[in-house]
């Protein structure tokens, strides 16, 4: 990483490589990763790390088609960024055209659809509670309650950056 790179051809010829770390260097155009094709055996792929602020992004990670551009050329990858690729993502991406991902608005965020009604949730409570709960720990608590705040951080960020972009 931080080594200035903006074409990634040379790499090509690196048919073994397993990992591959560019974040902070200079590639900006979505079509260098093409050149990524080549590497049977790249599983993990780092152009920005997604949960460091210390290492800038390469500029081609702004792109809006940068994620599903980057799982359908290079299939093998199980993690981009630091983030483990769902099955379902990257089978989608394999299955689906450039026309088809274009049509998408790729800055929607979809809502969440819970697992458990809540009528099954309030079933499984009744059945499972003891009588009086043991006592929960004051430092999982802090724990939980500051992951949860960072969350609510990283979506209101998205949002934020969703709604520039699409401002522009």
């Amino acid at each position: 990483s931080t080594n200035r790179i903006k074409k990634l051809e040379p790499l090509a010829k690196l048919e073994s490589l397993h990992t591959l770390v560019l974040e902070a260097n200079d590639i900006s155009n979505l079509d260098e990763v093409h050149h990524l094709e080549r590497l049977p055996h790249l599983t993990h792929l780092y152009f920005r790390k997604v949960y460091e602020e210390i290492a800038e992004p390469n500029p081609l990670c702004g792109h809006p088609s940068y994620r599903p551009t980057v799982l359908r050329l290079v299939p093998n990858l199980v993690n981009l960024d630091g983030e483990r690729i769902r099955t379902e993502e990257g089978a989608a991406v394999l299955y689906s055209s450039p026309a088809e991902m274009e049509e998408e608005d790729p800055l929607s965020i979809p809502d969440i659809e819970p697992i458990f009604s809540q009528a099954e949730l309030d079933l499984a409570l009744a059945r499972e509670l003891p009588a009086k709960a043991p006592p929960i720990d004051p430092s999982v608590t802090k724990k939980f309650e500051a992951a949860l705040e960072e969350s609510r951080r990283l979506v209101a960020k998205a949002h934020s950056l969703a709604d520039n972009y699409q401002q522009q």
